[in-house]
């Protein structure tokens, strides 16, 4: 049994979030199960396990799927993460970043107001500069 590289391991755990993009993209764009396999380099029965939720898939399969769907690679795999971190938690109102600063507030021992609001400032400071790396070329998602 040969090992996998670190860049050719699935995503299984995504496909839960996964499928269902690349089933209304591939909706949105008129293509057949069939075509969008062949122009991604895979088969039909692949497409099929990933668009219906099962199996698993490969990060350069993914970017190939999304290449020719006309996604972003790094959107996609955000959003599913992002999905995917909400089913475990149980909260759909609440993304990580929010999760993490409510966290980091409901455990900071301010000694006064002041120092409160300092570290709201800073760590809204810190989401906005996340969003702003998000939106650049190539910026890809520190998530």
């Amino acid at each position: 049994m040969t090992k996998k590289k670190p860049s050719e391991k699935d995503e299984g755990f995504l496909v839960p979030h996964l499928g269902p993009v690349i089933f209304e993209a591939r909706m949105k764009a008129k293509l057949s199960q069939e075509q969008l396999a062949k122009r991604a380099g895979t088969s039909d029965a692949t497409v099929r396990r990933i668009e219906t939720k099962l199996g698993s898939i490969r990060p350069q399969l993914l970017k190939s799927l999304c290449e020719v769907l006309g996604l972003n690679y790094t959107d996609v795999v955000t959003q599913a993460m992002i999905k995917t971190w909400r089913a475990l938690h149980g909260r759909e109102d609440v993304g990580p970043l929010e999760h993490f600063r409510g966290r980091i507030l409901a455990r900071f021992d301010a000694r006064n107001t002041g120092d409160r609001v300092l570290l709201e400032e800073f760590l809204d400071y810190a989401a906005f500069l996340l969003v702003g790396m998000q939106k650049e070329p190539g910026g890809g998602s520190p998530l």
